[in-house]
């Protein structure tokens, strides 16, 4: 008797626990509050899809509905956690396809077909690498006949200044990148308006003690963005010798501990990593915040990411700034240096150039970009990959 009732309980807590599993998500999606970013993931979900206006709209619909549900499944983020968690523990795979971890506690980015660039599967065509110089010729015309420099720099990837982090079987790989291809077909002649940022970083960091790019992160520090910052100034003090530009900052000796890194995160292991952080030493700080009264279009809804505006009254330049999210370690020592300097986050954009030229007047454009997004378009990447090899996608996740 007692062993048909442990039985019974077992068979109900058995049922009890399976429906449970099958309801749970549903009732999730259902009931739950929707989340707009991904913290497993560290990105956007996808939106709702509004209702069908016409025939296109109607056809686009069970697709955009598909990947809305996808990405608001109810619990998604425990599950993309547990399942991350397992395969490191159990198959010691990453578990996601955007990074890997590498030697010596370093981990690194492998989204947005970086690996791929790295092993020289993306190729740019000559024609594509011409067409691009002359857009950024014609850029820099449209300025300077308004009277205004531009000026352009790539912020290198990170596996571009340590590659001996990389894992080894990414490292016997090694092909020649896209930003490669640009300098070898000018035969590494930049335009005036163009700074190459790598050299910079590659000779510096064999002299530091401290390294230039985080670990656990995507993004460079404090110390590696102070360097790039230091070659873009010595460009700007021949354009401007009249402007009395501060380069010289100092850092904190006591290390701040730096917790949360993107990379980290992605890989579920935000808790267990920490490195150390300098820390700028603020005296003297003359940049203040300022009020954005421009109006500025095509500008897309990015949360956390609006324009904003600093300036030190004793500067003399104003500029526009156009990044992405490596200038956030330059932003302190480049808003010390112009009277007024307006922040977008985005790629060089003509209309709002447009939009600016009277409402602001700017002396100087300045374009920042990672060396990731020195590319055509994403579909393409991905043709490129498989078509040079069809196991790319796979090998992003080896371990």
């Amino acid at each position: 008797m007692d062993t048909d009732r442990m039985t019974k309980i077992f068979e109900t807590a058995l049922i009890i626990f399976f429906l449970a599993a099958i309801f749970a998500p549903p009732a999730g999606t259902l009931f739950l509050p929707g989340n707009k970013v991904s913290e497993a993931e560290k990105r956007e979900l996808a939106p709702a899809p509004g209702a069908p206006e016409n025939l296109r709209s109607l056809l686009d619909f069970p697709q955009e509905f598909e990947a809305y549900y996808n990405d608001h499944f109810g619990f998604r983020d425990f599950f993309v956690m547990r399942y991350q968690r397992e395969m490191r523990h159990w198959f010691r795979k990453s578990g996601s396809k955007h990074a890997v971890q590498g030697r010596d506690g370093w981990f690194f980015f492998v989204g947005d077909y970086l690996l791929e660039d790295y092993r020289g599967l993306v190729p740019l065509s000559d024609e594509h690498i011409a067409e691009w110089l002359k857009e950024q010729d014609r850029k820099e015309e449209w300025l300077r006949t308004r009277g205004i420099r531009y000026l352009l720099f790539v912020v290198p990837n990170k596996q571009s200044i340590y590659p001996e982090y990389l894992p080894h079987y990414i490292q016997a790989a090694r092909g020649i990148t896209r930003f490669e291809q640009l300098l070898d077909h000018i035969d590494h002649e930049l335009p005036p308006y163009m700074l190459n940022i790598h050299p910079v970083l590659r000779d510096a960091k064999a002299g530091q003690t401290f390294p230039l790019y985080y670990k656990a992160d995507t993004h460079w520090n404090l110390l590696g963005a102070y360097l790039a910052f230091g070659h873009v100034m010595e460009r700007l003090a021949t354009w401007y010798p009249q402007e009395k530009f501060r380069t010289e900052f100092s850092f904190t000796e006591a290390m701040q501990e730096k917790t949360g890194s993107d990379l980290a995160t992605l890989l579920m292991i935000r808790d267990k990593v920490t490195e150390k952080n300098l820390r700028l030493k603020r005296e003297s700080v003359c940049a203040a915040d300022l009020p954005v009264d421009l109006e500025l279009s095509n500008l897309p809804p990015q949360e956390g990411r609006a324009p904003f505006m600093k300036g030190c009254p004793d500067a003399g330049l104003k500029a526009v700034v156009f990044r992405d999210s490596f200038f956030t370690a330059l932003e302190p020592f480049f808003s010390e240096n112009f009277r007024q300097v307006l922040y977008i986050w985005k790629q060089y954009d003509q209309r709002n150039m447009e939009d600016l030229i009277e409402s602001f007047q700017p002396d100087i454009v300045i374009e920042e970009r990672v060396e990731r997004f020195f590319h055509l378009s994403s579909s393409i990447y991905r043709i490129q990959a498989e078509m040079n090899d069809p196991t790319a996608e796979n090998d992003i996740v080896k371990q």
